[in-house]
């Protein structure tokens, strides 16, 4: 049972980004959704006082993991003990995390070979390098800290999930140079997809940045036809790359990466705006590089479906029910632009 309870931390603390403290305080019956997706509801901890309760989304795989977690705990405390603390007038407690993350990788090493596992290396784990890792990975992908949520933040209030700072993803320059090719080979890619399918028909976009999105197309397009043979994908994606060098791919929503243009870099002294866009402060209803495709649509209908279901709640106090309009008005002008179609 420890193995298995060790098993579903490492699991959770590898793909959540959450904090050892915050996964600390998770309690049974956490689990639930927001925007459309699984997430689970913690205490948001560093550099706060008092209780901050947050939700941060979550893989299906993950809710599983919390899932078994809680059948295993004794406790309230997911993450707690699997057994009772003799000394402690048997009470259960949480689990020391360190000195069970020792003897994870030897616990994996003797189970391995049934399961048919290679062995894994001795190494020294501690619950912050899960965070580390996962934040260095995500700060490059091309829609990264979007979609482990950083980006979502409502114009009337929202749950902040799963944030992490610039500096703390910092990454060497070799890790910088591998990623950078990876993230524009990415991006590259799926412009082809975008332009073709805007050469062929008008597809239903939303947010202040889809015009200027739809114009750029169309200026590869006309620049294509004085200067591309036929079937040369090549310098397609170069023409594809050259025009939109600072898009940013999102699950959410595409940011042009225009920073005249970026309500997240309003109001912020120019040290800061210089270091480029800021994810965990955008406005994707509202600024102008936000660029929402029949992609993002499906999200953004499900949150709608989420709030019209809150708001049948006739018990709900007059402030959260004006906060919770304001967030359904601000959705439908990007639904409409596609439910409408």
């Amino acid at each position: 049972m420890k193995v298995l309870r060790n098993a579903c931390y490492v699991f959770c603390a590898a793909l959540t980004m959450m904090r050892d403290s915050e996964l600390l305080s998770i309690k049974k019956g956490a689990l639930t959704t927001s925007y459309g997706a699984p997430a689970v509801a913690s205490q948001l901890r560093k550099g706060r006082r008092g209780v901050h309760r947050r939700n941060w989304w979550i893989i299906e795989p993950v809710a599983q993991a919390i899932a078994v977690a809680e059948q295993l705990a004794l406790g309230d405390d997911v993450f707690g003990s699997t057994r009772r603390n003799h000394n402690g007038g048997g009470r259960a407690v949480h689990f020391d995390r360190h000195d069970e993350l020792k003897k994870f990788v030897p616990q994996l090493n003797a189970l391995g070979p049934d399961a048919g596992l290679e062995p894994i290396p001795k190494f020294h784990l501690a619950p912050h390098m899960f965070r580390r890792t996962m934040a260095v990975i995500t700060a490059q992908q091309p829609d990264g800290e979007i979609a482990l949520g950083v980006q979502l933040k409502h114009a009337a209030r929202r749950a902040v999930a799963n944030g992490t700072t610039s500096g703390y993803a910092s990454e060497t320059p070799e890790w910088a140079a591998e990623f950078e090719h990876e993230l524009q080979e990415a991006v590259a890619a799926r412009l082809v997809g975008a332009w073709s399918a805007n050469s062929t028909m008008k597809v239903p976009m939303a947010g202040a940045g889809a015009q200027r999105f739809r114009d750029r197309l169309d200026e590869v397009g006309a620049e294509i036809g004085n200067t591309m043979k036929i079937g040369d994908e090549r310098t397609l994606r170069s023409l594809l790359r050259d025009q939109f060098s600072t898009l940013r791919w999102g699950t959410l929503n595409h940011c042009l990466g225009i920073p005249e243009q970026a309500a997240c870099l309003k109001g912020l002294p120019a040290d800061v705006t210089g270091q480029g866009m800021m994810p965990n402060r955008c406005q994707p209803t509202t600024c102008g590089n936000s660029v929402i495709t029949d992609e993002h649509a499906p999200v953004w209908i499900a949150e709608e479906q989420d709030l019209f279901a809150k708001l049948r709640d006739r018990k709900m106090a007059d402030h959260n029910r004006a906060q919770l309009e304001a967030e359904l008005a601000a959705v439908q002008k990007i639904t409409r632009r596609f439910t409408d179609a």
